[in-house]
């Protein structure tokens, strides 16, 4: 075996000299995973003098800080460290902030990744950085008369490293500043802080400014990390008990040489446990993990984890249950006492990853809604980046973008908890969470004004499902695949407050250009899908290819120009065909279809394309702001002279997808509105034409899903409509159009053809809607049953409908859902009555040619068909 190693070494030796590659043995740090097995000869590789046992006092020093020690002893006998930190680079000129480290992980966590450092970061931005220790951990593992070799010296859990670690801590950082500080914790240390907030509110309040908290860990309900862990963890822990085991990873020097010389040899291995233990992670740098396992994990106590596990257990954030007798006997009662988070009064950032596998959006909402800060505000982390990027649990320290995507944020949290105390003394109430304002000039003062208010719908982390779910319905999603490879979520809706074995007939939705299908449900109790639910129809929620709920492929992703090789014809034969003939199969049922702006466009297309079966499939159509005929539409003709150029330049930069990152662009919209409120609110009103319904408060709410992802294909075809003043398929010129069509000019769509009972519901005020176009369309049809109706039919002109109104008018319940209500009973009700009937209605709608659709007439209808 000697010589085997002997020649092995030569073999390296000589290898290296071959390549000219230096030999360093000491290289302990690589830019990617699979040089790790090669460490001593790869170039990817380097030595980081942090990636040994070292302290933070000595790795501060390393880069630059310097670094004072206090010694504090605890009412129960533990001697705790508490670092101060400064620099020569920077004067210090700001509050203290208290960095507080989480469970199993020391201290030099906020030291270790050099210019990365929070705690440098933070000493460099001005301020008085306190960081704080607790117990059981390398740089405080001592007592009085006790060593972590005794049991007894691990009796404690999180109320008790509450009540006796941070308590002394904070009291220390104040007398010596004689000022409040600013908490920022990551994990655990949110748990103690919230704790100590909901036990001492008083004491808190004279010892707290406010609270970052990194990755809170407070409600653990059904998260399926530690839900997972109750089936083994407990009965383990019980063992220790009874083994007088109560401490665990304290002999931290030998772990962490074990665990790091195991990861110098299967690096994968290591590198996916690190990714999974904490949460699937993109951020997580390579050239960090010795440097991780070389502070990770530190010493805990049996009784941190079964406090932990309890929470999750019983989905409460409670004191340690010690079992029905000794709770009795402490606390007075059977069951543990739950903290009071109404008592939490400080400010409160809370910024958690959605990758975290501790992290549940419910939980989440729950913490926030419960604390009684005033001032409170939650960031998923990043905000300036897909989802793909959501930060893991670990990420919040060692994030290879923390600059980018975490530190910004931070910081203005902490300038926002610090201006803001100029205000609150003066009894103004805050909160930063606050994103919707009953009045455009409020958003201003959002924070400060009590016309505003939290509205959880709007985040990047809803979709369809979330959102339903939060109020109160529930979604299931279908998965389509259409015959040229695009996938496509179907949603079916229903609620509890409704049988599906009472319901109506199914009722497909189906929205326009640039719109999410988050449309149909983000308005609270004004949602259409809600509202169709609750009237007891069977609701199905369509989408179309290119928006972030239908942005897959067999082969292809987004970013692929090939992905929106697409038109409106396509959408109109693949997508609405597939869904309408799924829905149709699975409910044995002709379907209703809720068509809105380019819905309404698809599926008359659909229909005159396939007039029979649309027939077979569709039961009747509500068109709203119907999109067919653009014949001198001012908003699109003045579009034509550069709409056309610019398309043309997109396709020779192979460019023919808009919009589709959808995330980063409802934030800069959202940023960007933030600082300009009312000018925001002004291009929305004119882009879509001059209204009073759009409710201010929904401002942000619009902003979180729209726009979405479309081909300029859709983009040039409707510019053609209007060029052309045809209904007509997508233009490719002469010589393309006589190879697809056999024609040089592309075939007009015959509306005759489409033979269902439609509703045209049309606003004045809609840019898009000229009265000449809409009377053409309605003469066109060969709907026996058709109705034109004005929005609203029962109030005057000021009110009438602009484009975007028929989804977000503040006034939609009462001026268009009535209406549509009693169409669709109308046409269900047409096709169950004899031919003569069907002719009496077919005959007042042609001899009216249009009927303003309101009250009176409904009634003189439901008459002629009951």
């Amino acid at each position: 075996m000697y010589y085997v190693m002997q020649f092995a070494v030569k073999l390296l030796v000589l290898v290296s000299l071959q390549s000219a590659v230096a030999i360093n043995w000491k290289n302990n740090a690589c830019h990617n995973i699979f040089s790790y097995y090669f460490s001593a000869i790869s170039r990817n590789c380097y030595e980081n003098d942090d990636v040994r046992p070292n302290d933070l006092p000595s790795i501060s020093k390393r880069h630059g800080y310097d670094t004072e020690t206090f010694t504090l002893t605890t009412g129960d006998g533990y001697e705790l460290h508490l670092y101060r930190m400064s620099s020569t680079k920077s004067q210090t000129t700001k509050i203290p902030l208290f960095v507080l480290h989480g469970i199993a992980i020391d201290v030099e966590s906020w030291v270790d990744i050099g210019n990365r450092s929070l705690a440098f970061n933070l000493v460099d931005g001005g301020y008085d950085v306190w960081v704080g220790t607790l117990r059981g951990t390398i740089d405080s593992n001592k007592h009085k008369t006790l060593t972590v070799n005794d049991p007894e010296y691990w009796n404690f859990n999180l109320d008790t490293i509450t009540n006796e670690d941070l308590r002394i801590q904070l009291e220390f950082v104040a007398n010596a500043t004689q000022e409040k500080a600013v908490i920022v914790a990551h994990s655990m240390g949110c748990t103690l802080s919230f704790m100590f907030g909901s036990e001492y509110p008083d004491r808190a309040n004279q010892l707290i400014k406010g609270l970052v908290a990194l990755a809170p860990v407070v409600y653990l309900d059904d998260v399926l990390f530690t839900t997972s862990a109750l089936l083994w963890a407990m009965p383990l822990i019980q063992i220790f008990k009874a083994l007088n085991i109560k401490g665990l990873l304290y002999h931290e020097k030998l772990v962490h040489s074990f665990e790091t010389h195991v990861c110098k040899l299967l690096p994968n291995l290591c590198y996916f446990l690190v990714s999974t233990a904490s949460g699937k992670t993109k951020q997580f740098a390579p050239e960090d993990l010795l440097l991780f396992t070389s502070y990770w994990p530190s010493g805990v106590s049996v009784y941190q984890l079964e406090h932990f596990l309890q929470i999750s257990k019983d989905h409460k954030f409670q004191k340690y249950d010690y079992g029905t007798h000794k709770n009795k006997e402490i606390y007075g009662t059977e069951n543990p006492p739950v903290y009071n988070l109404t008592n939490v009064q400080f400010p409160v950032s809370l910024f958690y990853g959605t990758h975290d596998v501790l992290f549940l959006q419910k939980n989440i909402d729950r913490l926030f809604n419960e604390l009684g800060s005033g001032q409170k505000y939650k960031i998923s982390v990043p905000r300036n980046a897909g989802p793909e990027y959501g930060y893991s649990h670990i990420d919040f320290l060692w994030s290879k973008n923390l600059h980018k995507f975490l530190y910004d944020d931070v910081f203005e949290n902490l300038d926002l908890i610090i201006n803001v105390l100029l205000l609150v003394h003066s009894g103004v109430a805050t909160d930063f969470a606050n994103n919707a304002c009953y009045d455009v000039n409020s958003y201003y003062f959002s924070a400060f004004n009590s016309d505003c208010y939290y509205n959880p719908d709007i985040s990047p982390d809803n979709n369809l499902i979330t959102i339903s779910s939060r109020h109160g319905y529930d979604t299931e999603t279908f998965d389509l695949r259409t015959d040229d490879g695009y996938h496509l979520e179907l949603y079916r809706m229903s609620s509890c407050k409704v049988s599906r074995q009472t319901t109506k007939a199914p009722v497909f939705f189906l929205y326009g250009l640039l719109c999410n299908v988050e449309f149909w449900v983000c308005t609270g109790n004004k949602s259409f899908a809600f509202n169709f639910v609750d009237k007891g129809y069977d609701v199905w929620v369509g989408t179309l290819r290119g928006s972030k709920d239908t942005n897959r492929h067999d082969v292809l992703t987004v970013e692929d120009s090939e992905y929106w090789n697409y038109n409106l014809d396509t959408l109109a034969n693949e997508d609405v065909r597939i869904q309408l003939e799924f829905v149709a199969t699975i409910t044995d049922q002709k379907v209703f279809v809720v068509g809105y702006s380019m819905g309404t466009t698809l599926t008359f297309m659909f229909a005159s394309e396939h007039s029979d079966r649309a027939s077979q499939l569709i039961k009747g159509f509500i068109a709203l702001a119907p999109v067919v005929y653009l014949d001198d539409v001012e908003y699109t003709k003045s579009a034509i002279p550069w709409g056309f150029p610019l398309i043309q330049i997109l396709k020779a930069c192979n460019i023919k997808g808009l919009f589709f990152y959808e995330t980063i662009i409802h934030a800069i919209d959202k940023y960007l509105c933030k600082l300009a409120p009312l000018i925001c609110y002004n291009i929305l009103t004119i882009s879509s034409g001059p209204t009073k319904q759009l409710a201010p408060e929904n401002l942000f709410v619009f902003l979180s899903y729209w726009p979405s992802g479309a081909s300029i294909y859709q983009f040039e075809q409707y510019l053609q409509f209007t060029k052309d003043g045809k209904f007509q398929k997508f233009d490719y010129g002469a010589d393309e159009n006589t190879e697809i069509y056999g024609t040089e000019n592309p075939p007009v769509y015959d509306l005759g053809k489409v033979r269902f009972p439609v509703g045209l519901f049309y606003g004045k005020q809609d840019v898009l809607y000229l009265e000449k176009n809409n009377q053409r369309l309605l003469n066109e049809l060969g709907s026996r049953e058709k109705l034109s109706v004005s929005v609203p039919s029962n109030a005057g002109e000021e009110f009438d409908f602009a484009h975007i109104d028929f989804v977000w008018s503040k006034h939609i319940a009462e001026f268009l859902f009535n209406d549509i209500f009693k169409t669709l009973d109308l046409f269900t009700k047409s096709t169950q009555t004899s031919s003569r009937t069907k002719d009496h209605v077919s005959q007042i709608c042609n001899y009216n040619q249009w009927t303003f659709f309101g009250p009176t007439t409904v009634r003189k209808l439901f008459k002629l068909v009951s």
